[in-house]
């Protein structure tokens, strides 16, 4: 390090602050992204992703967004919503607000990313990153969840129809003082700068060049004011967080780990208190210097094993092999020491390469003859993490110990650790070979639990006190050895190109964002497919598939009275809607093993709806009784505009409001004519006013009423086949005899 004096760093500082001030306390709007439509959460693929650049000189980033719903169409007003957000770098968050579970093994040291739950009423809410990490973010949105058993199915056109629209915008703050790589002639690992409300100079960001080969190194912060200021500190890599604090000293030293990408970020915002003069230092500590400070053991040497990308034509299809000699097709097996630490690296590159699933495991080789060796690895973004003597991962990232990413302990079967959407940057897998004695299964169940870090309750799994030297364990004991394990390092899409049984896997695009992701079959759901809590029983499937179908069997009534009153082309209407209706819920009413579609779902769809229309009408024309001719005319009429109202949009209050309201006027017009001609109120007749009229209507009402109002996703069987009854049961009512309309 270079020395200056007093007067030299005090007009160095000068210069910075005027080379600053151009920039101070300069706030920029640089992202818009407005009306995204958000989907109910059924699964991952309806979530909305937005995507955000951040500048590399960002001293904060600022994701400001309103959600509020906009009416489309119905009668009712729009009901109270609610929508979760959320924000991540590098790559798009994994979320599960159903709480749905999976078997795969999904990597769980992952960086945070916390939900936002907002009231969709337009208000805004804001989500602030400091010190963020360049490049790529992503906000991910979707409706709050429901349970879908429970959520009422509407009546389009009667009740609300609501998009619920997100806007969000990026604003980022740049820095008072930004010193960059190469801005100066100073050391490079040492800055000074001076801060100070006064000054309007309240924050610095400064780049600082860290070897990567570096075990450690100290960040030093000398400033003037002592404890009379405090400061906000955030160092970090090029892709990742290191470590913030709160400075309000004289002089303060950390010490951390350095990325594996050299240039390294200091953020300095100031706080309050007075003006300060500042010199920020960050100098590498070598192996033998840490040994001599800390009195340490030596430290563990690293064996990294280098990788080779191979990219294959699919989306998210790449994997990493260990090549050795002339055979580039396979990962060639790695030769473990146990006096050294083995570690594998492979980057993840953009935005192409997060959207599927990275897979990493470990296989111990074919030609290992020990059958008390096993393996253990841990996964970690950044930079390699260190593997305690039990096998535990100890996390540079927040200090912490967890436990193994993978374990193998049969020479037969490969572990592995799935990363659904991985950050981008550098992957790290490092790993230990461990030999137990004795090699019993009961030693192999003791060292896993420890490794893994699986014990409930504080009991091993055999019941016995806690701890990895207590009860049965006390016994077992393990030490580093050597071993050759076969790596897999792939990416793939969903889970190594499959759902499993029950899902199938496909690639989504989201706002020029391509994803990967498991469409499920048969009410199962989660990540892979894997969670039944919401799976129907066969027993269940075939009692809502006959309810659906074998009620449609009160339209034989409907036919008969049509028939037995010669009704004949009204009969041929409530014989199709027989026919139609049963195809069609034999078709959608059951799963894919239960069910039968004589043709596609939606010609059947129009076919029941359609005849469904069209009975509604030649049954209110039938009540009419206007004589052969206008009868056959309304009929055609009818075929017509009902066959188009049907294909533009069947399920629209509209297209069974026209039939239902147009002939009711027909019929009042065509029965007050027939009083008119009669001179008197007494049409039809009395029985039929009395009796049949009143009780048709009202049990068509009851079904409507059930129809539009009490329907759930739970309820539908039940509430749907009572419509088919209702319906049927109000023509055998409402069909009038010919005498009647004498």
């Amino acid at each position: 390090m270079q020395n200056r004096s007093p007067t030299t760093t005090s007009l160095l500082a000068l210069a910075l602050l005027l080379l600053a001030g151009a920039s101070a306390s300069t706030t920029r709007k640089i992202a818009v992204r407005p009306d995204n439509v958000l989907m109910d959460y059924l699964a991952y693929r309806y979530v909305s992703i937005l995507h955000f650049v951040v500048p590399e000189n960002a001293v904060s980033a600022v994701f400001n967004f309103t959600v509020y719903q906009k009416k489309t169409g119905g009668l009712m007003e729009c009901s109270q919503q609610f929508a979760e957000v959320h924000v991540k770098s590098a790559s798009v968050p994994l979320v599960h607000p159903d709480g749905s579970k999976y078997k795969a093994n999904l990597l769980r040291s992952r960086r945070p990313h916390e939900p936002m739950h907002v009231d969709c009423n337009g208000d805004t809410h804001k989500i602030s990153e400091e010190a963020p990490v360049p490049g790529d973010w992503y906000l991910v949105a979707y409706k709050a969840w429901e349970d879908p058993n429970n959520k009422p199915i509407k009546q389009e056109g009667l009740a609300a129809s609501c998009d619920t629209i997100l806007d969000a915008e990026l604003v980022i703050e740049y820095p008072d003082v930004y010193l960059p790589l190469g801005v100066s002639d100073d050391d490079e690992n040492e800055r000074s700068l001076g801060l100070g409300s006064s000054q309007n100079l309240t924050t610095a960001l400064l780049e600082f060049y860290v070897p990567p080969e570096s075990p450690r190194a100290r960040l030093t912060v000398k400033s003037s004011c002592g404890g009379e200021c405090t400061l906000k500190l955030h160092l970090g890599g090029a892709s990742d967080a290191v470590l913030e604090r709160e400075i309000n000293d004289t002089e303060t030293s950390l010490e951390f780990r350095p990325r594996d990408e050299p240039l390294h970020r200091v953020l300095l915002r100031f706080m309050h208190g007075p003006a300060t003069n500042l010199s920020v230092e960050i100098q590498p500590i070598s192996s033998q210097d840490l040994q001599e400070q800390e009195q340490r053991q030596p430290a563990l040497n690293v064996t990294e094993f280098p990788l080779v990308r191979y990219t294959l034509p699919d989306f998210f299809t790449f994997n990493f092999n260990h090549v050795v000699g002339s055979n580039a097709n396979e990962s060639a097996p790695l030769n473990l020491s146990a006096t050294s630490l083995g570690v594998m690296r492979f980057r993840i590159e953009d935005a192409l390469d997060t959207g599927g699933t990275l897979s990493v495991g470990l296989k111990i080789n074919d030609d290992e003859k020990k059958d008390n060796v096993v393996i253990v690895a841990c996964v970690s973004h950044g930079k390699y993490d260190a593997i305690s003597s039990l096998g535990q991962c100890l996390r540079d990232v927040d200090d912490s110990t967890t436990g193994a990413d993978v374990y193998v302990a049969n020479s037969s079967v490969a572990d592995f650790v799935h990363v659904p959407y991985p950050e981008t940057g550098n992957w790290h897998l490092s790993l230990r070979a461990f030999c137990l004695e004795p090699a019993s299964p009961e030693c192999r169940q003791c060292h896993e639990s420890c490794a893994r870090k699986r014990w409930d309750n504080g009991t091993s799994y055999n019941g016995a006190s806690s701890g990895c030297d207590e009860g049965v364990c006390a016994n077992c004991t393990s030490r580093p050895c050597d071993a050759r394990v076969k790596s897999i390092v792939a990416s793939a899409q969903c889970v190594q190109n499959s759902c499993g049984r029950q899902g199938r896997c496909n690639v989504y695009l989201e706002a020029g964002y391509a994803f990967s992701s498991c469409y499920c079959y048969g009410g199962y759901r989660g990540f892979d497919c894997s969670d039944d809590a919401y799976v129907v029983g066969t027993s269940d499937v075939l009692a809502r598939l006959l309810l659906l179908t074998l009620s449609n069997l009160a339209f034989v009534g409907a036919i008969y009275v049509a028939v037995r009153r010669a009704y004949y082309t009204e009969a041929l209407a409530y014989t199709a809607v027989l026919v139609f209706s049963t195809f069609y819920h034999a078709c959608e009413g059951g799963d894919r093993n239960h069910s039968y579609c004589l043709m596609d779902i939606d010609t059947l769809q129009f076919c029941d709806f359609f005849n469904a229309l069209l009975s509604i009408w030649m049954t209110l024309i039938a009540m009419a009784s206007m004589g052969s001719r206008l009868t056959s005319f309304c009929h055609i009429l009818g075929v017509i505009v009902l066959a188009v109202g049907a294909e533009k949009d069947r399920t629209a209050l509209w297209v069974f409001m026209l039939p239902a309201v147009t002939g009711c006027l027909i019929v009042l017009a065509s029965w007050g004519y027939k009083c008119r001609q009669k001179g008197s109120l007494q049409y039809p007749a009395r029985r039929y006013r009395i009796v049949y009229l009143p009780l048709g209507l009202g049990v068509v009402f009851l079904g409507l009423v059930c129809y539009a109002f009490f329907q759930t996703n739970s309820t539908y069987f039940w509430v749907h086949s009572l419509w088919h009854v209702a319906v049927a049961l109000g023509v055998v009512l409402l069909l009038p005899k010919r005498e009647y309309m004498q």
